[in-house]
C-alpha cells in the first residue's frame, strides 16, 4: 500500500516506488490505480481493509496535509 498526499511533488516519487515494488514482485495498492475503492461513504473502512490486506505499507510525508 502506497500512501501520501497527492497534490504536491510526491507524484513522481510514488511512481518510482510503484516501479520498484513491481520489480520486487509486489503488487502495489494505490488509490490512483483503482486498486481499492476510495470514494463514497466508506472511504475510511475501505482504506483500512486495503491496508490490512497488504504485506508492506509505504507512507510518504511531504510538506502538505490532507488529500
Amino acid at each position: 500500500f502506497i500512501s501520501s498526499t497527492f497534490e504536491d511533488r510526491l507524484v513522481e516519487i510514488r511512481a518510482q516506488i510503484r516501479k520498484a515494488l513491481i520489480a520486487a514482485e509486489f503488487r502495489p495498492v494505490m488509490s490512483e490505480l483503482d486498486s481499492f475503492s476510495s470514494m463514497g461513504d466508506r472511504i475510511y473502512e475501505d482504506t483500512i481493509a486495503a491496508v490490512r490486506g497488504c504485506q508492506l505499507f509505504v507512507l510518504l510525508i511531504g510538506h502538505r496535509y490532507g488529500s
